[in-house]
């Protein structure tokens, strides 16, 4: 069967490109392919996670307030997933666009850049708390969790739904995602996608900066990182005097003694080692999930923009948008399992599973 893609190009009054879609185009069965990866990978994994804590039990993940940030994480991720969905599928269906196409567009695009900020807020919280060392109580750390937690939410707010609901004028007969970002530009539009780009391009700097300064913190400033190669030459002493002399506790009282000078105990530097270690892994991952989700989003945008490209199917904006939203589905196996009730329970259960096949 052809493929009969009626797309349409113009230009409006303002120079920019002016998409029509038609609901007689073809969709071609790569789109079609993706949108259910993507659709039914974004909830089965958050709707897995959900399940996972509500087996555990709100009051025991809520202890802890960082993850309350990461449970609304898992909820803008979800809202993806199902803001996603109804809009496609009435596309794929031919249906014609109704009053609230801009409305389901700028749920969703609220929910995607919700979700991209609690990545940034997060990473940057867990930065401050690493680099500086800090140490607060339940009390302190749970009102500033909440304050980033409200703010988050009231920025994705303003940055599309003031765009997306007062400024834009639909121009298009049947609604898709692909309406987004490519069916028509006007001097409103052209702001919003220009804030998309320097959102975006600003989370992507601040991870970049995260990593860098962490791994600056523990090779130059962090005291305590600087003492890692003294501390095991001290353990690995104790523990050859320990073999070879049960009796002698000399050496093992001027290792104490060498490590209180040094002002670090030695599980505490552990601790504070295996805590680095995890931000660090955490984030590397976040820094290539959100580089290979994202980017071809933001090379479709500034193409959209600054050059001219034409198109032949609008499926290529729905591809792109897919891959863009997959970082919903990656979001929750990075994070969720960094909550430790979690990773409890899923070593509980692997054990389990392993011991069978003993």
């Amino acid at each position: 069967m052809a493929i009969n893609d009626q797309t349409e190009f113009q230009l409006d009054d303002y120079g920019y490109h002016n998409i029509t879609l038609s609901h007689k185009e073809n969709v071609i069965i790569l789109d079609l392919v993706f949108f259910i990866f993507t659709a039914t990978s974004i909830i089965f994994l958050n709707v897995f996670v959900v399940a996972l804590v509500l087996k555990l039990g709100f009051k025991k993940i809520n202890k802890n307030p960082f993850n309350v940030q990461i449970m609304s994480l898992i909820v803008s991720d979800f809202m993806v997933g199902v803001t996603l969905l109804p809009t496609q599928i009435t596309y794929f269906l031919g249906h014609q666009a109704d009053l609230d196409c801009g409305v389901r567009c700028a749920v969703f695009m609220i929910s995607y850049m919700a979700s991209l900020l609690h990545v940034c807020v997060i990473c940057l919280d867990r930065w401050w708390i690493i680099y500086f060392n800090k140490t607060q109580t339940r009390k302190q750390l749970f009102p500033r969790c909440m304050f980033l937690l409200f703010g988050t939410w009231v920025a994705a707010f303003l940055i599309e739904f003031i765009p997306f609901v007062l400024w834009r004028e639909e121009n298009t007969s049947v609604c898709s995602i692909a309406n987004v970002f490519g069916d028509y530009y006007n001097e409103a539009f052209g702001y919003q996608v220009c804030t998309h780009i320097a959102v975006i391009s600003c989370i992507t700097v601040f991870y970049g900066l995260i990593i860098g300064f962490i791994l600056n913190k523990r090779k130059r400033l962090n005291p305590a990182h600087g003492r890692n190669s003294e501390i095991s030459a001290i353990s690995s002493r104790m523990s050859h005097f320990d073999n070879n002399s049960k009796g002698k506790s000399m050496p093992s009282m001027k290792s104490q003694q060498e490590i209180s000078r040094n002002g670090t105990d030695f599980t505490q530097q552990m601790k504070h080692d295996s805590r680095q270690n995890k931000a660090i892994q955490t984030m590397g991952f976040i820094i290539g999930s959100h580089l290979l989700c994202v980017g071809p989003l933001i090379t479709m945008l500034m193409m959209e923009i600054f050059g001219n490209l034409e198109r032949t199917s609008v499926s290529w904006h729905h591809v792109v948008i897919y891959i863009a939203c997959l970082g919903s589905a990656i979001n929750p196996i990075l994070y969720a399992f960094r909550i430790p009730e979690v990773n409890k329970a899923m070593a509980k259960f692997c054990r389990v599973n392993n011991a069978s096949f003993d």
